[in-house]
């Protein structure tokens, strides 16, 4: 939270951490006594992109129109903010809230996908690692089974 003699801004989170498949969400919180405050992109430092105007309470951008990495709106109130990924695996972004004198830097990213998700996708799709093969619903005896079938 930030805050001057008598205005505050504050969030649930500066990092806001989409999860790793495409078209995923999430969301922060904002408490405020500011009545508005902007979002702008920026860049790591904070220095505002002026090619992309802001958005306020009601709002919704993105920072590429032609194929945003991320989606960004504020609910009617002010209170919410939420970040889409339409696409997987995007590089970090940054955005400053604005409000009055303050200022609050947010970074975005996205998760990539676990490592036992990806193993498991890729190793079960193949039949190898993670297959449980042909044998397991055979009449041959339970311990025949266990040796692979074979005396």
């Amino acid at each position: 939270m930030v805050f001057d003699n008598i205005y505050y801004f504050g969030v649930s989170s500066r990092t806001i951490s989409v999860p790793a498949a495409a078209g995923s969400s999430q969301s922060i919180t904002v408490d405020t006594n500011v009545d508005d405050y902007e979002l702008y992109w920026t860049d790591a430092n904070g220095v505002i992109d002026e090619t992309i105007p802001p958005i306020t309470a009601g709002g919704t951008f993105s920072d590429d129109a032609s194929n945003p990495a991320y989606i960004v709106s504020v609910s009617n109130d002010g209170t919410t903010i939420t970040v889409t990924a339409p696409n997987a695996g995007s590089e970090p972004r940054y955005l400053v809230a604005v409000a009055g004198r303050l200022r609050v830097l947010l970074t975005i990213n996205q998760g990539e996908l676990s490592l036992i998700y990806r193993a498991l996708t890729v190793y079960g799709s193949r039949g190898e690692i993670g297959s449980l093969g042909d044998s397991v619903f055979t009449n041959s005896p339970p311990g025949d089974r266990v040796r692979g079938g074979e005396k």
